[in-house]
């Protein structure tokens, strides 16, 4: 999972401020607990549960998200069905309940690395850059090898930068954003050498500070 930046020229501040082609991959983040091969059971949530996966895989989010509100309705301290009715409200478009949901799971569930990663990416989808950082930050505090996450989290750090210089209101303090964006990609390359994009982009960062520092 990634999020890149596209082609960049020489002219920097220009291309930061008009050519800022990234975009959010959802992949393995917005996927549902697995939690191992299916047993019998005598349980209803957990029967429910597997339901609602199985109507989730086919893509049938309303039937999925009733199998997995039965889940919660009968065990309300089921933290992976609370998220995975989380994700199934997103795909419904319905992110207010989406993010009650990935609450709940992390309320019972504090070390909940997928619930903090989806609830992070559902917060960058609507620019709420403050609440995708705290919600990355705890995916990589968690799970501090994890590219990925580094990764989006310093691409938010960067949008966050971005949107700030689409307003015109960049002043010295805002570097810190890009700053922090930097630290975070470097910390992906020290995880993966080879991810990708992620050294270019620390060059890019690394080049656009260089400019700010020197106008400054």
């Amino acid at each position: 999972m990634g999020i890149w930046w596209g082609n960049f020229g020489v002219k920097l501040k220009k291309i930061l401020l008009f050519a800022f082609g990234i975009f959010l991959v959802v992949f393995a983040s917005l996927s549902f607990a697995q939690g191992g091969n299916v047993i019998m059971t005598k349980d209803p949530s957990a029967i429910y549960f597997v339901l609602g996966k199985y109507y989730f895989s086919n893509n049938d989010f309303v039937k999925a998200s009733h199998f997995f509100e039965r889940a919660v309705e009968i065990n309300p301290d089921f933290a992976e069905a609370h998220h995975n009715l989380g994700i199934t409200y997103y795909k419904l478009n319905r992110d207010d309940n989406a993010i009650i949901e990935l609450g709940e799971a992390i309320g019972l569930k504090n070390d909940y690395a997928k619930a903090y990663y989806s609830m992070a990416l559902i917060y960058y989808e609507h620019k709420d850059y403050e609440n995708a950082i705290r919600s990355f930050l705890k995916v990589v505090q968690l799970d501090p090898n994890n590219a990925n996450a580094n990764f989006d989290l310093a691409v938010v750090y960067a949008e966050k930068f971005r949107g700030k210089e689409l307003g015109g209101s960049i002043n010295s303090d805002d570097l810190s954003d890009l700053k922090e964006a930097l630290k975070y990609y470097l910390e992906v390359i020290d995880i993966d050498s080879n991810f990708p994009h992620a050294l270019s982009n620390a060059e890019i960062i690394k080049n656009i500070i260089k400019i700010y520092e020197q106008e400054a």
